[in-house]
């Protein structure tokens, strides 16, 4: 009988107790090849270090996972754009010019998520965002970047 009353006891402070479950909801960065050049980024990110996006293509190349208590939106999403984009990038055009950016050196509009795109929930809590390069970009790094010297 006493342990009955025991496992009874247990039975209702665990019921008691606030069980709080943690979902996961995730944002990514997706980098578009606009023109006619073979881009590669190498990035500070351990998942992404290197990642080659042919002309027309995309390649994701940013993604941060966080949690909640099972009512994310667009918003949660937003607040994180900034973590998921890599802080530092070096994009590689056609491995003859090179240009690194982050927030405290040139290309410093990568790391600003104004210049980013919503592109939509891909699935429930998943996030993306993009960011498409340009003539524009490439006529930058040929300006501004290091030309890479051929062995």
């Amino acid at each position: 009988m006493r342990i009955c009353q025991l496992l009874f006891a247990m039975l209702i402070m665990a019921l008691l107790t606030s069980c709080d479950v943690d979902y996961r909801y995730s944002v990514g960065v997706r980098y578009t090849n606009d023109t006619e050049h073979h881009i590669v980024l190498m990035t500070d990110n351990k998942y992404y270090e290197h990642v080659e996006i042919l002309p027309g293509k995309s390649n994701l190349c940013g993604f941060l996972d966080g949690y909640h208590g099972g009512n994310a939106d667009k918003s949660d999403a937003e607040s994180m754009l900034l973590h998921a984009i890599p802080i530092t990038i070096t994009v590689v055009w056609d491995g003859e010019y090179s240009i690194t950016g982050n927030d405290r050196e040139s290309m410093g509009y990568l790391g600003d998520v104004n210049n980013y795109t919503y592109l939509g929930e891909k699935r429930k809590w998943y996030w993306e965002y993009g960011y498409t390069f340009t003539e524009a970009d490439y006529e930058y790094a040929k300006e501004n970047g290091t030309r890479i010297e051929k062995e």
